[in-house]
C-alpha cells in the first residue's frame, strides 16, 4: 500500500508497450501473488487505480494508443498485450485475483475484459 509502489505498477502497467511484456508478466506475477495471499488487498487495488489500468492493458484502452491505425480499421481497440506466454498466462489469473470480494467481481463483470483476452487467441502475432 506504498504510495511508490502504486504509482509504479500503474506506470508500467498502462506504459506496456515502452516497457515490455517481461516486466509486465512479472508485475502481474506480483499482484496475483499479493491479492491471493491477503484478499483484505483487492479493495485498495480496485481504488488506487491499478485494477484500472490491468483491465486497460488488456482491453487496449491506452490513451497514447488512440493514434493507432488498427483502432479505426477493426472499429475496436487492438490488443496491446504483448505476445509473452508468461504475461499471457498470467492475466486469467490476476483476473480471478481482481473478484475475490463481491465488489471486486463487480468491477470485473463491469469492466468485462473477456471479449479483449479472447481475441488474442484468433490474432496470427499471439499464435
Amino acid at each position: 500500500r506504498k504510495p511508490e509502489l502504486t504509482a509504479a505498477v500503474i506506470a508500467i502497467l498502462k506504459h506496456t508497450p515502452s516497457y515490455g511484456g517481461h516486466l509486465a508478466s512479472q508485475v502481474a506475477t506480483l499482484l496475483n501473488d499479493i491479492l491471493n495471499h491477503d484478499p483484505h488487498v483487492v479493495h485498495h487495488v480496485h481504488e488506487s487505480g491499478i485494477a484500472q489500468a490491468f483491465f486497460d492493458l488488456v482491453q487496449g484502452n491506452i490513451e497514447y494508443m488512440t493514434s493507432d491505425p488498427r483502432r479505426e480499421m477493426q472499429g475496436v481497440n487492438p490488443p496491446i498485450v504483448p505476445p509473452v506466454p508468461d504475461l499471457i498466462m498470467a492475466i486469467p489469473n490476476v483476473l480471478s485475483a481482481l473478484a475475490l470480494t463481491e465488489d471486486g467481481a463487480k468491477a470485473l463483470k463491469e469492466a468485462n475484459p473477456f471479449p479483449a483476452l479472447v481475441s488474442l487467441f484468433y490474432i496470427p502475432e499471439y499464435a
